[in-house]
């Protein structure tokens, strides 16, 4: 077996017990995501009041994000996951219990903290156990992992009405059941440091592109995953219309993030930024157009759009990773969250604001102004900027912005990868291969002919002389 297969079966090993907590979590995720959208449609709330609903569940992951690192470092890591899980447990059910808005408003709030406090947790503890050299390839399979129980969780949506208990309750019990896997692994918790920050005007004047490229991913993702679900459902769609259209989204996502980075690897990554830019404004004119009226015309265009617009985030790291020296990657890729993380508070807000005076065509009229400015500003930036030549310019690995999933962690995780990609791999080293060679070698080397010197003589034994004897004492 070779050296690599066995580093990558022993790191998957040592994180197995996160991996599926880590599952869980996003399961858990999608289901809440979309069963609260669900819901406060029903019971007839305005799109403003869904709109702040949502933003402030990202102003919980903002916070979250920067303070549960300084909260890990004085608890550890176990109570801080397990603390975390029982506040995300508690708030789900105020969703249930009450329709008061501003219950809900803040129970969002909470919510969005603890999520990101479990992820954050998780996801240092996975970037402590992952080796180096095998880290790329375990990035990408926690990623698959987030894109594929993401979507299990938008279709568990459909075992109940959004008005019943039954999916609160499950809800509850999926956050339990990450609980178990994470405390009971009897691996050490790992020393956790949060990295420092990046000069936020810096980066802009480094890589405007990127810095650019995250606040509009903020903008466009809080949208899509937030209002998505009410724009679907103020359509009249069935709830099994819905989430078949979300998941559709989510894999078609998922299945062109290779093809699209391993384009960007190879080409100018700005023209592959500027096209997907581009695409996703394309699609989402379909979405708009066909939402409603054809679905299997709106399953295709939204499908589109997610092969689009899903890779974008990922593209937008590495080009950032391009522009800057490796030591600086770790810290500059917390400043483009700050940049990411602000305007998805925003993105809610501003769509539900568009909703409310244009109506539901508002959402993807919203969405394409937005990728529509994204396309026009790269192309504006390739005229202007110099590019980056193709030695230097790093490897692309997926990654993803969701309700939950990619913190500052994962962020530092794939900075590493990429680095320990560039790295020479180790040369194997067969000893049986090594004596054999030398066997041959000396079989095949002459032997040199020395002349041998006489022996000396020896020399003979000195003669002892005889000691006399004394003669007898007179008395």
């Amino acid at each position: 077996m070779k050296r690599s297969t066995r580093l990558l079966i022993g790191s998957f090993k040592s994180v197995s017990a996160l991996l599926i907590g880590i599952a869980l979590l996003q399961a858990a995720s999608g289901l809440q995501g979309t069963l609260i959208g669900l819901r406060a449609a029903v019971e007839n709330f305005s799109t403003p009041m869904i709109g702040l609903f949502m933003s402030l569940y990202y102003a919980g992951f903002l916070a979250g994000a920067h303070y549960a690192p300084k909260i890990i470092q004085k608890i550890g890591h176990p109570r801080m996951f397990a603390a975390m899980a029982s506040v995300a447990s508690i708030t789900i059910f105020f969703h249930y219990l009450t329709l008061d808005p501003y219950v809900w408003a803040v129970a969002r709030a909470v919510n969005g903290f603890a999520f990101v406090g479990m992820f954050v947790t998780a996801e240092s503890w996975l970037n402590d156990r992952a080796r180096p050299r095998v880290r790329g390839q375990v990035v990408s399979v926690y990623m698959m992992i987030q894109y594929l129980f993401l979507a299990m969780g938008y279709n568990l949506v459909n075992a109940a009405e959004p008005s019943e208990a039954f999916l609160y309750i499950l809800t509850s019990i999926l956050i339990s059941a990450a609980l178990l896997p994470v405390l009971l692994t009897t691996k050490r918790t790992p020393h956790f440091q949060a990295p420092e920050l990046f000069p936020p005007k810096q980066l802009f004047q480094s890589s405007p592109l990127s810095a650019m490229g995250a606040v509009n991913m903020g903008l466009t993702q809080s949208i899509m995953f937030t209002m998505g679900v009410i724009y679907l459902q103020k359509l009249g769609l069935p709830t099994s219309g819905i989430t078949l259209l979300l998941t559709v989204f989510i894999l078609s996502g998922a299945l062109s993030q290779w093809p699209f980075g391993a384009l960007s690897d190879k080409y100018d990554r700005r023209y592959v930024i500027g096209g997907l830019s581009l695409g996703s404004a394309a699609a989402m004119i379909g979405v708009g157009f066909s939402a409603g009226v054809n679905f299997t015309a709106a399953a295709v265009f939204i499908g589109l759009y997610g092969a689009f617009f899903l890779p974008l985030y990922a593209m937008i790291l590495a080009y950032m990773n391009d522009r800057l020296k490796p030591q600086q990657m770790v810290s500059a890729s917390g400043t483009l969250y700050i940049f990411y993380g602000v305007a998805s508070v925003a993105g809610p807000l501003l769509c539900a604001g568009v909703m409310y005076t244009a109506g539901n065509i508002g959402f993807a009229v919203t969405l394409f102004i937005l990728h529509l400015l994204m396309g026009i500003y790269t192309g504006w930036r390739i005229k202007s900027g110099d590019a980056v030549p193709d030695a230097e310019q790093g490897s692309y690995i997926p990654a993803m912005r969701a309700p939950i999933g990619v913190t500052p962690l994962l962020e530092t995780m794939l900075e590493t990868a990429q680095e320990s990609m560039t790295m020479p791999p180790p040369k194997p080293q067969n000893k049986k291969r090594k004596k054999r060679k030398k066997r041959q070698l000396n079989k095949t080397r002459p032997v040199r002919k020395t002349k041998t010197k006489p022996a000396a003589k020896a020399k003979p034994a000195a003669k002892t002389k005889k000691a006399k004897k004394k003669p007898p004492r007179k008395k």
